[in-house]
């Protein structure tokens, strides 16, 4: 019977876990079968209940599709088992329903069920701008009270993803520090109060992904093992950096993101990178608005980012200028890949003349007149939204000046990631002459001139086509 039960695992751990419940229904001896699969993913977005009970037909389908998951999750659970669970992902939505949930898992837990891997994707029913601040509140009470009711749950948890909550920033640090496994944490348009600063403390964060969260500032008190930080549109105080690096020696990659507006604060990477010795990537996004950091000089910069390779300098708009941007090939002495993106898209217009009035700022060219350096390890340049006019031909120019290794230069025309839409650059060289007086004037003069020089267009459908 054993050897059998084993056979059917290994077949029914190769369908999705939803496929493999209803498999059960086949044999007797199938029944217990599904609650001893070692994975178990389940995902609110292709949940549809089985049936109508009477009750949950009166919902809308979002919540009817998750009272089936809870009674799925239940259900599976319930089976008394001494298999480990390798991995256990749920995706659903915060509702109290879901409260049911966290209670099975506890239970299971209590019967000496171990779970090696645990992952809660909770997610906001509707959008953040559709959700009341009130609504918010009631998620972030909902979550500390499984958090005091179930807290060896939350001690099991290896990842988490939260959106649209709002807690008081001390009583969610504690939260997670009480996460004494996890190693990702993701949390979307929550809010931890604007005059609050957000504490991170935790032996185990490896990754962070922070959007559009509301605080005063984020600090990172005490982060070993943390490797990746991502924030996207911090809170809009002007007199405070969006983020202070206590101890994260391992911080290999740093991606940010935010749309500068008239009282934004002007950041120094100086101060913002401070205690940062490992970084690798360094990734920023203007999102076509103001650019909001400030040129500085390698004697101030160089301790921070004398490990970097990669930069990528993203939505620049093109009344900034692009030659401010060689401040961070000078103070990254091993920077091996350099690419900037230009453009003037947005993905949403804004129509609000009080909005255009006064939030959205003035572009303006960014003055900085980089030094006569020399550079010995870049070896790739890409710019998105290039133009053959004297702005991006200069820059190139500057570029392979400076960068005596270079090897490849690679330009594209204008694809919005976030749209999913080609922006049509007008001067982006469509025809093969063009291309070939793009290359014949980058190397023009040149005693080494570059051998790869090559143009991207993206179709309709998002595929990168290397053009000749």
């Amino acid at each position: 019977m054993e050897i059998h039960i084993s056979v059917l695992l290994v077949i029914l751990n190769k369908l999705d876990t939803r496929e493999a419940v209803r498999c059960s229904v086949l044999s007797r001896r199938w029944r217990r079968v599904p609650g001893m699969l070692p994975n178990i993913e389940l995902d609110i977005d292709s949940f549809t209940p089985d049936h109508d009970d009477g009750f949950t037909s009166t919902l809308s389908d979002a919540a009817r599709n998750n009272y089936a998951m809870v009674g799925a999750v239940q259900s599976l659970l319930s089976h008394e088992s001494r298999h480990d669970i390798r991995r256990l992902d749920l995706s659903f939505f915060s509702r109290e329903e879901s409260v049911g949930i966290i209670h099975a898992i506890d239970d299971a837990m209590a019967r000496g069920r171990r779970i090696q891997d645990l992952r809660f994707v909770v997610l906001s029913e509707k959008s953040f701008l559709e959700r009341p601040h009130k609504d918010r509140v009631k998620h972030g009470r909902r979550l500390l009270h499984c958090f005091n009711t179930y807290p060896r749950v939350f001690v099991g948890l290896t990842r988490l993803h939260l959106e649209c909550v709002t807690v008081h920033g001390p009583r969610f640090s504690d939260l997670i520090a009480a996460c004494e496994q996890l190693i990702k944490l993701c949390l979307v348009y929550c809010d931890f109060g604007k005059e609050t600063t957000l504490t991170i403390r935790h032996e185990q964060l490896s990754t962070i992904d922070l959007e559009f969260c509301a605080c005063y500032t984020i600090e990172l008190e005490w982060l070993p093992k943390l490797a990746e930080l991502s924030i996207v549109v911090w809170s809009w105080t002007s007199h405070e950096y969006p983020l202070v690096v206590g101890h994260a020696p391992r911080l290999r990659l740093l991606d940010l993101s935010h749309a500068g507006m008239v009282n934004s604060k002007i950041l120094r990477l100086s101060k913002l990178l401070d205690n940062t010795t490992s970084l690798q990537e360094l990734w920023l996004n203007f999102e076509t608005e103001k650019v909001w950091i400030q040129p500085e000089t390698p004697k101030h910069l160089a301790p921070f980012m004398r490990n970097l390779t990669l930069v990528d300098v993203h939505r620049i708009h093109p009344n900034c200028g692009i030659n401010w941007t060689l401040f961070l090939l000078e103070a990254a002495p091993l920077l091996k890949i350099l690419s900037i993106s230009v453009t003037d898209h947005l993905c949403v217009p804004v129509e609000e003349e009080l909005i255009k009035r006064f939030v959205i700022c003035k572009k303006s060219n960014i003055n900085w007149k980089p030094s006569d350096f020399k550079h010995s390890n870049l070896s790739k340049l890409t710019i998105h939204g290039f133009q053959p006019n004297n702005i991006f031909m200069g820059y190139i120019r500057r570029v392979m000046k400076t960068a005596m290794n270079l090897e490849e230069i690679l330009l594209h025309d204008d694809w919005c990631e976030d749209c999913e839409s080609y922006y049509l650059v007008t001067r982006y060289p469509q025809i093969k002459i063009e291309r070939d007086l793009v290359k014949k004037a980058i190397n023009e003069g040149i005693t080494s001139p570059i051998k790869s020089i090559q143009f991207f267009h993206t179709s309709e459908a998002g595929t990168i086509n290397i053009i000749d």
